[in-house]
């Protein structure tokens, strides 16, 4: 962005943070020398980094740019709830308070709220539990982690609270989950 040579943004504007489209030949030129730089290691420390820099000019250019813009400019709507995420993320497992996380972002809470789920399309506190499950998921499945043990790990205090709301997320319990899945990878 500090590169970028346009510069503007509408500091208010707001709408979906992410996008499914069609992409051009350009972009997937440069997507497909990006994943080729792994057949050549020597090439990826310098040439990756080049390949990713095109990759975000592009995109900026296009027709989503200004949302890829609005993201990093401070003061703008997208990049204070891109803060939130962020925090989020890093602090899934912690007990999250709307108005401190508000206060961190420079935002009323009724005002990140509204932005958040205009954003997201889900309440902070629904993005955090969808975090918390899906990070336990990894734990139970990809490192075979007691049900329990994961679900407090992610920040769940009752088991069979982690486990309801895991069946009413992935469509069934963790148990079988990780069965189900292990059975499938032949793990």
């Amino acid at each position: 962005m500090k590169e970028y040579k346009q510069h503007s943004t509408n500091h208010h504007a707001t709408g979906r943070g992410i996008f499914v489209d069609q992409t051009d030949e350009v972009i997937l030129d440069a997507l497909i020398r990006l994943v080729k730089l792994l057949h050549s290691p020597d090439d990826t420390e310098i040439l990756a980094p080049l390949i990713i820099k095109e990759i975000l000019y592009r995109i900026m250019q296009g027709k989503h740019g200004h949302t890829v813009k609005s993201l990093v400019a401070k003061g703008s709507k997208l990049s204070e709830v891109a803060a939130a995420l962020d925090y989020l993320r890093n602090h899934f497992s912690q007990e999250i308070k709307i108005d401190a996380l508000a206060k961190k972002v420079n935002l009323s809470p009724s005002a990140l709220y509204h932005h958040f789920k205009q954003i997201t399309t889900m309440t902070p506190v629904q993005y955090q539990r969808a975090l918390r499950l899906h990070e336990a998921r990894r734990l139970i499945i990809g490192k075979k982690m007691r049900v329990a043990d994961a679900a407090f790990l992610v920040g769940y205090e009752s088991p069979s609270y982690f486990n309801r709301e895991y069946r009413k997320m992935f469509g069934k319990p963790p148990g079988k989950d990780r069965k189900e899945n292990l059975n499938l990878y032949n793990v």
